[in-house]
């Protein structure tokens, strides 16, 4: 079993009553990132004054990278409420940012034209070093992607298949456990 103290999320699902299955898939993205990490998710109390406010209150898939305290809002807005979404933008408030936007992507994947490569800076903050390039990982996009609109300007350069995990893969967990000191697997 995983074990961190440190590691729990508190949370508010701020979707109204008549999206009681947008907290179903929220949920279910929070199940699946805690059945594989020490990340724990529990909801806010009153008292409580740093949490993920999870919300559907604008349009567009959103949140900020790791924690930045207070009330900090993820968006689900239309097209984005499925526990694929939900994991990739939870993953963001843990920390993280999109795998094609690594610093070694150069080696993996090509863009189309520079133009596209632009939408998609590289980044030496929000990524854990010692890990293999993760195509299936829920923060990649891709040609094949299953979670967002596809991309055909993101292409592999045959390193691995350009195809998305519908949720959490083994090294997205991996990389949230190193991240967040636990002593899993």
């Amino acid at each position: 079993m995983c074990h961190q103290a440190s590691s729990t999320v508190q949370y508010n699902t701020e979707c109204d009553e008549a999206q009681a299955w947008a907290r179903s898939k929220v949920h279910m993205a929070m199940a699946q990132i805690s059945a594989l990490t020490c990340v724990r998710f529990e909801p806010a109390q009153t008292f409580n004054t740093d949490f993920l406010a999870i919300t559907s209150a604008e349009d567009g898939c959103w949140s900020y990278v790791g924690k930045i305290g207070g009330r900090q809002a993820l968006n689900l807005g239309n097209g984005c409420i499925s526990a694929p979404v939900a994991v990739h933008e939870i993953i963001h408030a843990l920390g993280f940012g999109h795998e094609q936007s690594r610093p070694d992507r150069d080696k993996y994947i090509s863009f189309k034209d520079e133009a596209t490569a632009l939408n998609y800076d590289k980044d030496t903050v929000f990524f854990v070093t010692g890990f293999p390039y993760d195509f299936a990982s829920a923060m990649h996009y891709g040609a094949n992607g299953e979670m967002f609109p596809r991309d055909p300007a993101v292409k592999s350069l045959g390193a691995g298949p350009n195809s998305k995990n519908t949720l959490l893969s083994g090294i997205d967990a991996a990389k949230i456990n190193t991240l967040y000191g636990c002593d899993c697997p």
